[in-house]
């Protein structure tokens, strides 16, 4: 008896192993999502920029990649991101969820290019905060430390939402697409108040038929039983104080009607991306 329990102790751990095994070779094996074309990464560099990209992706079910190209082909750095995007098959899902980071030498630019779901969370604002903090270390020369950052930000805007009053405004046909959030199930909480109505009623009428103290048979001795005491108690205005005071009026919003606004465009091959770039 105790053999059999000690043998089924070892097949459980070797599946345990066998499990984390698999799941560290999936996670080892996983397309790589840096593709440094120019040559502008140490290998450290590389394996740390994929091992964000997976938290990357672990956090936020989306994709990301960082390319780099001293030489576009011919292309501006929108087309050739976007082009890279879709040729390189990044994005998550039947929607190519997901962003791509470009360092382009040949133009001197940095360029985000984005896709599906994350058109709605880096809009064009937060894609101008990501490239302005991406600027400093991209101009100097430090294109890893830049493309940390962009994923370290991309991912904070992500945790933090999508914002209020987000739309995608197509610049082809300047046709206004807004974000509609997921409103409360409003029919399916009447249902379940109307079903806890009724299995209440149910309830107090099956009781109500089993209490035979009626009033014909049981009457509570109030006369005896009930006890009434009134007290007198007096307040007295001592002092009075009025306060006056200013309200000012409402100041005038700072707010831009562009805010939430994710531009997008249309790709060569006509997929939708968003994107914004700098130049160093």
């Amino acid at each position: 008896m105790i053999d059999k329990k000690i043998t089924i102790l070892r097949t459980a751990v070797l599946l345990l192993l066998l499990c984390f095994s698999f799941t560290g070779s999936v996670r080892a094996d996983a397309p790589s999502r840096v593709f440094d074309v120019a040559g502008l990464f140490s290998e450290e560099e590389k394996e740390r920029l994929e091992e964000a990209i997976r938290d990357f992706q672990e956090d936020t079910g989306m994709d990301c990649a960082v390319v780099t190209t001293d030489d576009t082909g011919g292309s501006s750095s929108r087309k050739y991101a976007d082009d890279f995007y879709e040729t390189q098959n990044i994005g998550a899902g039947g929607s190519h969820d997901g962003m791509l980071y470009l360092i382009d030498l040949f133009h001197g630019e940095i360029y985000i290019s984005t896709e599906g779901e994350m058109l709605r969370y880096l809009t064009d604002d937060r894609l101008d905060l990501i490239l302005d903090h991406a600027y400093e270390d991209a101009s100097e020369g430090n294109y890893a430390a830049s493309a940390h950052t962009v994923i370290a930000d991309s991912r904070a805007f992500f945790l933090e939402g999508i914002p209020d009053g987000q739309y995608n405004y197509s610049e082809e046909t300047g046709r206004r697409d807004p974000y509609a959030r997921k409103t409360f199930p409003f029919t399916a909480l009447l249902l379940g108040m109307l079903a806890g109505a009724g299995a209440a009623l149910v309830t107090f009428f099956s009781v109500k038929s089993r209490y035979r103290l009626t009033r014909e048979t049981y009457r509570y001795p109030l006369s005896e039983k009930g006890r009434l005491t009134l007290s007198r108690s007096e307040d007295r205005l001592v002092n009075q104080f009025v306060t006056h005071r200013r309200i000012p009026k409402n100041p005038p919003s700072s707010g831009s009607s562009s805010r939430g606004r994710t531009t997008t465009h249309r790709s060569g091959s006509g997929r939708t991306h968003g994107g914004r770039g700098r130049r160093l």
